[in-house]
C-alpha cells in the first residue's frame, strides 16, 4: 500500500512531502513555497540530511486509523 492509499483511507485529501538531503532539499511543493519556503519548512521542523517531511492536507480534522502506525 502506498501513502497515498493510506492518505484516502484515513480521509485526508492530499499527501505532501519534503525530501532533505546533503545536496539540498526537493519536493514538489517548491513550484508552490519556492526554494526559501521549503529551507524554512525544513528549518522549522529540525529536519536534516536523511530526512523525509510528510504532510497531510484535509478539509476536517482526521484521525489516522489503529493500524497506519504499524504499516510504514
Amino acid at each position: 500500500m502506498y501513502s497515498g492509499e493510506l492518505a484516502r483511507l484515513a480521509g485526508v485529501s492530499g499527501v505532501y512531502t519534503v525530501k532533505v538531503t546533503a545536496e539540498g532539499i526537493s519536493s514538489p511543493l517548491e513550484k508552490t513555497l519556492g526554494a526559501d519556503g521549503l529551507k524554512k519548512l525544513a528549518d522549522a521542523v529540525g529536519a536534516k540530511a536523511g530526512d523525509l517531511i510528510v504532510a497531510v492536507a484535509a478539509r476536517r480534522r482526521t484521525k489516522a486509523p489503529r493500524w497506519a502506525s504499524t504499516a510504514w
